[in-house]
């Protein structure tokens, strides 16, 4: 089975709240939304903790600042799957984004 990734870098606090809820929203039947935090100092981790919590699809990494390009490198390591999209946690995601993604592979 097709399994998409999506990566969030977690460093703008609030914002990742409603990332996850994006993505979690998306219409992708096989989903895995890695949630990294790259050394933030504000309420990421706390955030993130409670989506992971709440929901079996989340997985939530920290590390050191190393930067946005080691953070991605370490979701590319741990994913589970074929595909692997990258979002910031100020991106805003189309709703529908992830069936036409699951359509196309």
């Amino acid at each position: 089975m097709k399994k998409i990734r999506i990566l969030i870098d977690t460093d703008l606090g609030d914002d990742v709240d409603d990332a996850a809820a994006l993505m979690l929203a998306l219409g992708c039947p096989d989903l895995e939304i890695l949630l990294i935090n790259d050394g933030s100092g504000d309420r990421s981790g706390e955030i993130c903790r409670k989506w992971e919590a709440q929901d079996p699809r989340v997985r939530y990494i920290e590390q050191e600042n190393q930067g946005q390009g080691a953070a991605r490198n370490l979701g590319i390591r741990i994913a589970r799957g074929e595909y692997i999209l990258f979002v910031d946690s100020d991106d805003y995601i189309e709703p529908d984004l992830g069936s036409l993604a699951y359509d196309c592979i």
